[in-house]
């Protein structure tokens, strides 16, 4: 969990933060992104719709923002890809995303949202089968 907030931090602020705040930054933000994650997770049985009318839309927004950034000011200046991801590009972002526990945060994240959906009142097998944002009929 700590990983969370230091890589967050590190990936998304640290450009912005002068060196000399960068330890009080993380402590900061340390705070509010634990203190977010509790608000979330102090009801599990709410998280769909913490999903769904939350998370989602905020993630939408963000990652609107990031396509018309990567537009407006690409990273690389058209560079070719090189290594493993110019010979292999598929394995080597599995194998990257894999090293990063994303994977395995899926599948636990997978658990958490069949969770979930089960205490909505789905329990039926096929309907857990689909997706949470199909129609339940």
């Amino acid at each position: 969990m700590p990983r969370l907030a230091s890589i967050s931090f590190s990936v998304g602020l640290t450009p912005f933060v002068a060196k000399t705040h960068q330890s009080g930054g993380l402590l900061v933000y340390s705070i509010l992104f634990f203190a977010v994650a509790w608000f979330f997770a102090r009801k599990p049985s709410k998280i769909m719709v913490y999903v769904g009318k939350v998370l989602t839309p905020a993630f939408l927004v963000l990652l609107a923002i990031l396509l018309i950034m990567v537009l407006i000011k690409p990273m690389g200046h058209g560079q070719a890809p090189v290594g493993d991801f110019a010979k292999v590009p598929l394995v080597a972002g599995f194998t990257a995303g894999y090293s990063t526990m994303d994977a395995l945060a899926a599948l636990a994240f997978g658990i958490i949202v069949v969770n979930a959906i089960k205490g909505l009142g789905v329990t039926q097998p096929p309907r857990l089968r689909r997706t949470p944002f199909a129609p339940v009929a």
